[in-house]
């Protein structure tokens, strides 16, 4: 045992503690780990045969493998006794604490030892933090823990009562700056228990109302408003600010409604109740809260309420804002005019009133306030108060401005008036398109040049009533402006007024734009003025937008090419079309089924039926799209109108063999042809094909009468055995007469 005064190996006595006996563990890990490990690595594996000066074979093996694997064994099991053990005094050391006995040296119960066993904590905590802190009750100040620990103090003993509300307070306060509610709120609830009489600064109140906002407890929003109520507090206008606020930015409407009946209600302090101050902010969180939650009459109220308060400068936006929502243009224009001269109006609001006048919708359950005046007039009314404004206002101070006109000018757009009005001091029997050409020649008289909204508005009035003179109107203003106008906004316009109202119009309009330099970068604004011209079959106009549409970057698209090629046909210019064509394939455009339909139109047109058939022939090799039936008969059609029956057969065979099915308008218009050919054979095919169909696909009087003329006829007796059994499978019967002089070439 002389290896265990003199073992190598580390003592873990430094580590252990037993807090009972006050004294170092004996070492018993020490001696179990050298009595068992060191003779393994000393004297085993230096055992020698005595036979032999060579160490033996079992024991070299034990040495080099079993021995080191033992160590590791026994190395990990003590590790493992020792941490369980040391986990059991660390229970214990927790336990001693609790009950006041003997601690650990180094424990953070220890202050003479704390700063060798753990960091000084930091006496810098954030004032906000992100996570909710734990309360540490022991950590509070003394005053806080005397309220929450000891009997209530009085002014002889500790802190004055006073001051022991004040702490809490401060207390309360940070807490709520951590972002601690709960800890704030139970701190409260107890303050509040023991002292019935407990006042607590605005600050406080604020704070918990936009904590208690913020976490969702509407209940202790409520509590906190009651009980700044019942203590007779006056919130300020920052409190009223800062909390209708947030309300309203959550959408708690009713709580804002809530709020200003607490206060408004009577109490001890204040009989009459404790009015907001007439703040806008305010007021109109208030009125909007109101109309939100459809409680028109007490959004009324509420206006009244704003109005006869004398704290601040009104903000008549309010009233219009509100207004508008109510549908009451009476009591809006009303206001209008109580304001008085022009010193106390201003272009605001005047706006707003006009907006109030030409937007107004009445909401459900606003009846009873709505104005009596009908939804024809409004935007009449809306004209007369613009024209009372301007003659109300001074040459220093106008309050008319564009963006006034173009609110009348957009509800003079919308809605068709028929009735007399008394305008500008004389009785005018008027319509949307005279009270808007009005309107414009007054803002060049009042030195307003019309912006994009105002040319916008026009020509939307010019689309919905189909007014060309408002068209004209428009370009005129837009030759006189010296305004920059964006192309993009008036693509639609020009769209729309070649489709509704005039292609002239909107080619004239297109050329003032183009002239101002106005760029129209939309291909379908394109599209729609070269359909207009093929339909007024001005083939050159369509050509010159095209060349100005490449001068624009832009790429005309297939329907515009098929458009072209319509318009050729329309000309009789095959040369063009061809061109037209080929111009397309060389910029990439992909044609499409509207593009080989133009094509064998306009080949049909001028008899060009080889390059028709070769066309057709040969699409769906080059363009990977196969022809359908509709260009089979549209080929069949035109060889049959241009006498070529041959042709016709040729197309017929092309689209049985692209496995392309014929319908009964193929087939009818075959059939015509080959009878006004008088090749029984091919009529006697096409009917057989046609009955293949069904009974309803060719009229049933063109089977017959075409059946019976090959039985008339000096045909082949199969061709004609063959047509009378195809009559009497259809229920005709034989006619000697020939009957091919009854079909006309179609």
């Amino acid at each position: 045992m002389e290896g265990l005064n003199s073992t190598p190996y580390p003592s873990t006595s430094d580590l252990l503690y037993d807090p009972a006996s006050n004294a170092n563990v004996v070492p018993l890990l020490d001696t179990l780990y050298c009595s068992v490990i060191g003779p393994l690595s000393e004297d085993s594996c230096r055992k020698e045969d005595k036979d032999s000066k060579l160490p033996s074979t079992s024991d070299s093996l034990y040495c080099s493998v079993v021995g080191p694997i033992i160590q590791e064994f026994l190395a990990v099991l003590v590790f493992a006794f020792s941490f369980t053990f040391w986990r059991h005094l660390q229970q214990r050391q927790k336990s001693n604490r609790r009950k006041g006995g003997p601690q650990v040296p180094g424990s953070p119960s220890n202050p003479s030892d704390l700063s060798l066993t753990s960091p000084r904590p930091s006496s810098n905590r954030s004032s906000r933090t992100n996570r909710p802190v734990k309360r540490d009750d022991k950590a509070a100040e003394p005053a806080v823990r005397k309220l929450l620990q000891g009997p209530k103090s009085d002014d002889t003993n500790g802190l004055s009562e006073a001051a022991e509300v004040e702490a809490a307070e401060k207390e309360m306060l940070q807490s709520l700056h951590r972002r601690d509610f709960t800890d704030a709120l139970n701190l409260f609830r107890l303050v509040e228990r023991r002292y019935k009489e407990a006042t607590f600064k605005e600050e406080l109140f604020s704070e918990f109302v936009q904590a208690a906002v913020r976490v969702g407890k509407l209940d202790v929003f409520e509590k906190m408003i009651r009980f700044m109520q019942s203590k007779g507090m006056v919130p300020s206008t920052a409190f009223w600010q800062d909390t209708l606020r947030i309300l309203s930015t959550r959408k708690n409407y009713s709580a804002c409604l809530l709020a200003h009946s607490i206060f408004a209600s009577p109490s001890a302090t204040a009989p009459h109740g404790v009015l907001p101050p007439g703040n806008r902010v305010i007021y109109s969180c208030l009125v909007n809260a109101a109309l939100e939650m459809g409680k028109h009459e007490e959004a009324a109220d509420l206006l009244n309420e704003y109005k006869a308060s004398q704290d601040e400068p009104k903000d008549y936006n309010i009233f219009f804002r509100a207004y508008r929502q109510l549908g009451n243009i009476e009591a809006a224009i009303g206001l209008f005019k109580e304001i008085g001269g022009a010193e106390s109006l201003s272009t605001m609001v005047l706006n707003s009133l006009l907006m109030a006048c030409t937007s107004t919708t009445t909401s459900p359950g606003s009846s009873v306030l709505a104005s009596p005046v009908s939804s024809a007039c409004i935007a009449l009314r809306a004209l007369e108060v613009l024209y009372e404004a301007k003659a109300t206002e001074e040459k220093e101070n106008p309050i008319v401005d564009v963006q006034s006109c173009n609110i009348v000018m957009k509800a003079l757009a919308s809605k068709e008036e028929s009735e007399r009005v008394k305008w500008g001091g004389r009785a005018t029997a008027s319509s949307n398109v005279t009270s808007i050409t009005k309107l414009l020649e007054d803002m060049v008289s009042w030195r307003l040049e019309p912006d994009a909204s105002t040319l916008g508005a026009v020509l939307e009035a010019a689309v919905a009533h189909l007014s060309e003179s408002l068209v004209t109107v428009a370009v005129r203003v837009l030759s006189s402006s010296h305004r920059a106008f964006d192309g993009l906004k008036f693509s639609m316009h020009l769209r729309n007024i070649s489709k509704h109202v005039s292609v002239a119009q909107a080619l004239a309009l297109y050329e003032e734009m183009k002239r101002r330099r106005v760029a129209v970068n939309d291909v379908s604004v394109f599209g729609v003025l070269i359909k207009g011209c093929i339909g007024m079959r001005d083939l050159d106009r369509a050509m010159l937008l095209v060349k100005d549409m490449k001068s624009l970057n832009l790429k005309p698209d297939d329907l515009i090419y098929s458009q072209l090629l319509d318009g050729c046909r329309e000309a009789n210019r095959l040369q063009l079309g061809q061109e037209l064509f080929q111009a397309m394939l060389e910029s990439g455009v992909q044609p499409s089924a509207f593009t080989l339909m133009a094509m064998l139109k306009l080949f049909g047109r001028n008899g060009a039926h080889d390059e028709a058939y070769d066309l057709v022939e040969s699409w769906e090799r080059r363009f990977g799209v196969k022809p359908t039936v509709l260009h089979y008969t549209c080929l069949l059609s035109a060889t049959t109108k241009g006498r070529c029956y041959d042709q016709a057969w040729r197309a017929y065979q092309l689209m049985k063999k692209a496995a392309v099915r014929p319908d009964g308008t193929a087939l009818a218009t075959l059939l015509s042809g080959m009878v006004l050919s008088q090749d029984w054979s091919r009529v006697v095919d096409v009917a057989e094909a046609a009955l293949g169909l069904g009974s309803t696909a060719v009229p049933r009087q063109s089977l017959i009468s075409a059946l019976e003329d090959v039985q008339a006829s000096s045909a082949s007796p199969e061709v004609i055995r063959k047509a009378g059994s195809l009559l009497r499978g259809i229920g005709g019967h034989h006619t000697s007469r020939s009957s091919a002089s009854n079909w006309r070439s179609p």
